[in-house]
């Protein structure tokens, strides 16, 4: 009977077969985008290039653990050098000052890429970066430290936002924000601006106005035209405003139906990041009564990666922000 080959013995090995090639092709897929990321940062490190930021982006999002331990130790190594690089990233222009500039996108995607395949050797270099430049703009940055077995320092440097925050605002200072607040609405509502300009106005509001200016904002990035620009300083302008107005339209924002065949691990979408700068701005508006539509959100299977992670950090900075009042 040892020699009998039956059909079904035939199929199983046939499974087996295409398991391992599917495998094999999978790791040879996984190991082409990762010497594609480490080409990229020999560009930008080592050659002082330009590279195509969204694509490097998409590429960094794209290596997953499985790589050989060879290839992830070379390919951490790089992306350290590229997370502690000060230089030119690309070519583009950027859009807005506070706005995600190509630095800021790219060091993004490294922190997280940090999280998913680093280990206790890679902290040190998280850590160098964090004393730098502490956590502004990257705030999942100490959790990664300290998920990967880091202490985190005690004293990190101080933000030029905590600075100005801080800072008492006399009474003249407050007239002479109101009335530039006043001079910026009326150019918003009787002028016609190109989308960076309008983009610059609202985010000026954001820094020096109150709630009761979220309204002009709203109307402005509920218009169909909007540039994606302004619709997202605009989430972020409304953030720091905060007030019922800007709340309710964040919350509508953050729950926008997906497109149709949506990826859900598109960190590309643009939709994805409008919804997720939504949730970080309810976050920074610190209303409790939003914790619960937030946790269902980041709890649902059908969406966005980004918009999950995005209600997540929102939840925490809310709960954070609790705990530390009387």
């Amino acid at each position: 009977m040892t020699g009998v080959v039956t059909r079904r013995s035939v199929l199983v090995c046939v499974w087996v077969i295409g398991v391992v090639v599917q495998g094999e092709g999978e790791g040879d897929k996984v190991e082409g985008i990762v010497e594609s990321v480490r080409r990229d940062i020999r560009k930008v490190v080592d050659e002082k290039c330009a590279i195509d930021v969204g694509s490097f982006v998409r590429n960094v999002h794209e290596v997953r653990a499985g790589v050989s331990p060879r290839v992830r130790e070379k390919l951490m190594k790089d992306l350290g050098r590229m997370l502690l690089y000060e230089g030119d990233i690309s070519s583009r222009p950027e859009y807005l000052p506070g706005l995600r500039e190509p630095r800021q996108m790219v060091r993004a995607a490294l922190i997280d890429a940090f999280s998913r395949l680093g280990s206790e050797e890679d902290v040190e270099c998280l850590l160098r970066f964090y004393e730098a430049h502490g956590a502004d703009g990257y705030p999942e940055l100490p959790a990664v430290i300290v998920k990967l077995g880091g202490t985190l320092p005690q004293k990190v440097k101080e933000t030029q936002e905590e600075k100005e925050s801080a800072a008492p605002v006399s009474a003249e200072e407050k007239e002479a924000r109101r009335k530039e607040v006043q001079a910026v609405l009326k150019e918003m509502a009787s002028t016609e601006m190109a989308s960076e300009r309008l983009a610059r106005a609202v985010q000026r509001i954001g820094e020096i106005g109150e709630s009761q200016d979220a309204m002009p904002i709203i109307e402005k990035a509920r218009q169909r035209n909007a540039h994606w620009i302004v619709r997202q300083q605009a989430l972020r302008a409304l953030g720091k405003l905060g007030g019922r107005d800007a709340r309710n339209y964040l919350l509508e924002q953050v729950q926008a139906p997906m497109p149709r065949d949506a990826d859900l691990d598109d960190y590309g979408d643009i939709q994805a990041m409008l919804r997720s700068q939504a949730a970080l701005a309810l976050g920074e508006c610190g209303d409790a009564t939003v914790v619960n539509i937030l946790d269902r959100i980041s709890k649902d299977e059908k969406q966005f990666k980004r918009v999950k992670e995005g209600c997540s950090k929102a939840i925490a900075q809310i709960l954070r922000r609790s705990q530390s009042q009387p």
